[in-house]
């Protein structure tokens, strides 16, 4: 099997690295979207559990 040199040097990667810089940034924008997520229902949480404590101090 031979290996044409010329159409591996002409071949450009540009179009597959771009591709793959997309899809990570794809894949990091979801990931950083679920983490804010999650923060946000922690916040929503930890809220709900200081005004039940303040309600109960009140009583």
């Amino acid at each position: 099997m031979t290996v044409d040199l010329i159409r591996l040097q002409s071949y450009d990667a540009s179009p597959l690295q771009q591709l793959d810089q997309q899809l990570g940034d794809a894949i990091r924008h979801e990931h950083t979207e679920r983490r804010r997520k999650i923060e946000e229902r922690k916040q929503r949480k930890l809220k709900k559990r200081k005004q039940k404590r303040r309600r109960s101090q009140d009583d």
